[in-house]
């Protein structure tokens, strides 16, 4: 498949290429890290030989890799539609307006902060069809503030959400009510246990990534601990799913 094959070019780049030039560089004498404390960072890459041409491999790297997501997105949005004509027809839309153009370049923010893999682009590719299939001038400032909110979740946390059918049936144990609030001392736990337990998740660490992910999900209003001992999304939370899903 295409997107296996742009993953590979990812991992080419990301690997191999121009691995060498690390051994350009060299280090400054304790003289010149002296010198450099209060020099700004172009003087002191002009400083350490090798240190330029080092970043520039960087930076030459980082946006080759970006290309390769971005292809990866792109395809994954091109299934959305029944002809790839549909699916640039739609993007032409978006771009035609400087809206479209400022909440693709958010969307591309977004992707940066993940390795692709098919989930991921899978996500990003429901966002960006959510997206240009409105009119972006009248959405503006929702579809602004929902981008916010997703680039606030760590990717982990925005992976657990897109699934939220694999936990969303929870039935909390040991639970009390004070105030009309629920409380639940080891929810997540619980919640991550029978998450690990649908999705067949059997690695200790994995597990204990899962369950941080839900903290950070409860912790920024994205669900909230029901009366009836189990979860649902808050107003924004669903805002979220809908454009995830």
């Amino acid at each position: 498949m295409e997107i296996n094959k742009d993953r590979k070019k990812i991992k080419k780049l990301e690997i191999t290429k121009n691995t060498n030039v690390v051994d350009e560089i060299e280090l400054p004498t304790e003289t010149t890290i002296r010198a450099l404390i209060n020099a700004g960072g172009k003087v002191v890459a002009g400083s350490i030989p090798g240190l330029n041409k080092f970043f520039q491999v960087v930076g030459t790297i980082n946006q080759e890799v970006r290309e390769e997501k971005l292809k990866i997105l792109l395809s994954q949005f091109g299934t959305r539609f029944d002809n790839i004509e549909s699916a640039l027809d739609q993007l032409r839309q978006l771009f035609q307006h400087r809206e479209g153009l400022i909440l693709f370049s958010k969307i591309i923010h977004i992707l940066d902060n993940e390795v692709i893999n098919d989930e991921w682009a899978d996500v990003l590719a429901n966002v960006l069809k959510t997206v240009s299939d409105s009119d972006v001038k009248e959405q503006f400032t929702k579809h602004s503030y929902i981008l916010a909110q997703i680039d606030k979740l760590s990717p982990h946390a925005l992976l657990l959400l897109h699934k939220y059918d694999s936990w969303s049936k929870i039935k909390f144990t040991g639970s009390t009510t004070m105030s009309g609030q629920t409380i639940v001392g080891d929810w997540d736990s619980q919640i991550t246990n029978l998450f690990c337990s649908n999705t067949n998740t059997q690695d200790a660490e994995v597990k204990e990534r899962i369950r941080h992910a839900f903290k950070d999900l409860e912790s920024r209003g994205i669900f909230k601990i029901t009366e009836g001992k189990g979860v649902s999304l808050t107003q924004v939370g669903q805002e979220i799913y809908n454009y995830i899903s």
